[in-house]
């Protein structure tokens, strides 16, 4: 059956939700319809959406609280009955020549289907010069023949096609709040798991044309999205590979200064009735390099603590993200505690293998504080960013499938965000499944990560916590080191919490118990797995640079030989191969 999902916040989609149910009666097509509002107050519009529910199959969410069109897009894809999900944006009008056979047709051929988009031959709002102008350019380049060339950069949730399964292990990025660039990670996303897109023609009319001071400022709310995701999206944006150019140049000074001194008159041919497209492109460009949008979003000083109600507090939420792998599912609803409000679990399940997907516990799937995210493959680097992607909580804790966590547990870390307002990541303790430390930390008093470090301490991943803003600035763990990432076996903890300092975060280990593990550690690997050897040799590298590097190993090596009396030859080889892929 096929699933077609609507959000929308102040656009009436009434008679394109009537215009699509009659379709799919017309071509004889299954289908359900969900229309889900993003926390709107009209409620003359919410009353309009009423009157739907005389339509068989049509289902509204309409007390959805603000969330953005990405998190409404979720929730609404895991409530979806159909095995394939349709997105329509709701200011779209479905033209004669429209099918919804054409895209079950087109899904035998691609995992995903993104169909076209066309606009009226004819301005319908003179108020709206801008958008127009720029829209009816850019459909000269919207033919699916345009669009296959680039297909992962051309992708466009204005009407798109994908399995629920393929979806859900995916999503849309829950940091995208505000206006532009979900659908943009969600393709890149796509080719970087190899997933083929096919573009079909199938065009539906696109009829929100905003008035030029509002899409003015509507592009500039995505210029700022773009600038906290840029570092995800460096080769999937035109804009971006212009600003690297001037970069390279030496020229962004230069035009920052001209688009400073020539802005207000830019502006005004911008909302002018006779805009000129080139100014457009300048304004747009010009405006993104003078941005200071720091990496976090909605202005949180880059570098600096997160502001009290924005990432920590005792009425904060909490996600934690699980990381899980084939047989490991079977454990994760021991993990699990009693339903409690503020909690959430965002399970991220690799697997290796198909049939692993008919045994998932039927309590993940049941329970309304869980999001299980499916993502074929191996790294558990990758399947942490896959959950850091997917959270949109206050506190987030990394957590895996054999531990034991307790709501006292949880309440202590609400109090330490809420009484360290200037901590951004807060690293915990772990004890075994008997009560005994998981291993010798250095002090009993709360220690900056600088000064444990000094005292002997090395990072476990089931230590970290954090804000949910550092995963929306972008932060992520290394995916080149970790378990299944082939070489680097391990280090991706370190390699984490040095790119969080390195962004001016504040780090800080409390002497806390969070949690109960059967985890080994990576120290008790070392003298045993070549993998740790070149990771530890590869983290020196980038923490230190690769002279200071050279020592550390050097020094590494003799300290093993003279206590552990193991041969320094093989420890020194196997760190010296990490250091050099660096």
């Amino acid at each position: 059956m096929l699933s077609i999902l609507i959000p929308t916040y102040k656009d009436d989609c009434s008679q394109l939700v009537n215009d699509l149910h009659q379709l799919a009666d017309h071509e004889n097509v299954p289908a359900e319809i969900l229309v889900g509002v993003d926390g709107s107050d009209d409620e003359i519009l919410i009353n309009r959406f009423r009157e739907l529910e005389a339509l068989p199959s049509v289902r509204l969410f309409l007390d959805e609280p603000k969330r953005g069109k990405a998190v409404l897009l979720n929730m609404m894809a895991e409530k979806a009955s159909g095995d394939k999900l349709l997105f329509v944006d709701a200011d779209a009008a479905v033209p004669a020549d429209f099918s919804l056979s054409a895209y079950v047709e087109a899904a035998e051929k691609a995992e995903v289907v993104c169909g076209g988009l066309r606009h009226p031959e004819v301005n319908p709002c003179p108020e709206a010069s801008l958008r127009y102008k720029y829209e009816r350019k850019a459909d000269m380049k919207r033919s699916a023949a345009d669009r296959n060339k680039e297909p992962y950069n051309r992708l466009s949730t204005f009407s798109l096609l994908v399995s629920k399964d393929t979806f859900l292990s995916i999503g849309f990025d829950p940091s995208c709040t505000d206006y532009g660039y979900e659908d943009t990670l969600f393709g890149a996303e796509l080719e970087k798991r190899g997933i083929s897109i096919l573009h079909i023609g199938n065009n539906l009319i696109h009829m929100g044309l905003e008035q030029n001071e509002v899409f003015l400022k509507k592009t500039e709310t995505a210029l700022e999205t773009l600038r906290r995701l840029a570092p995800r999206l460096q080769h999937h944006s035109e804009l971006l590979a212009t600003a690297a150019r001037l970069g390279k140049w030496r020229l962004t000074a230069l035009f920052k200064g001209i688009y400073k001194l020539f802005r207000p008159l830019v502006r005004r041919n911008l909302l002018s009735s006779r805009p000129s497209l080139f100014l457009f492109n300048i304004y747009k460009l010009g405006y993104y390099l003078s941005s200071t949008i720091s990496p976090h979003p909605h202005g949180h000083p880059a570098g600096g603590s997160l502001p009290m109600g924005e990432g920590g507090g005792r009425g904060s939420s909490i996600d934690i993200l699980i990381s899980t792998i084939d047989e490991g599912i079977l454990n994760v609803p021991n993990v699990l505690l009693r339903p409690t409000e503020g909690v959430r679990y965002v399970v991220s399940m690799e697997y290796t293998k198909e049939s692993i997907l008919k045994v998932i516990p039927p309590a993940l799937l049941e329970r309304d504080d869980v999001t299980l995210l499916r993502l074929e493959g191996r790294g558990l680097s990758r399947n942490r960013n896959n959950a850091l992607d997917h959270t949109t909580a206050d506190i987030l804790i990394i957590a895996d499938d054999d531990e034991e966590l307790s709501l006292e547990a949880l309440e202590q870390v609400r109090k330490v965000y809420h009484d360290h307002p200037e901590v951004d990541i807060a690293l915990f303790r772990l004890n075994d499944l008997e009560g005994q430390p998981f291993k010798e930390y250095p002090s009993d008093e709360r220690q900056s990560y600088e000064d444990a470090v000094d005292d002997g301490y090395y990072v476990a991943s089931l230590e970290i916590t954090m804000r949910g803003k550092v995963a929306q600035s972008g932060l992520r763990f290394n995916e080149h080191f970790g378990l299944g990432s082939g070489y680097l076996t391990s280090g991706e903890e370190d390699i984490f919490i040095h790119d969080a300092r390195r962004q001016g975060m504040n780090v800080t280990l409390f002497p806390h118990v969070i949690a109960r593990t059967i985890a080994v550690t990576t120290g008790d690997r070392f003298l045993t797995d070549p993998g740790v050897q070149r990771a530890k040799g590869a983290v020196f590298a980038y923490c230190y640079g690769k002279p200071s590097a050279l020592w550390r190993i050097t020094k590494e090596a003799l300290h093993h030989f003279v206590f552990n009396h193991r041969n320094p030859i093989p420890l020194f080889i196997h760190m010296f191969q990490g250091l050099r892929t660096v």
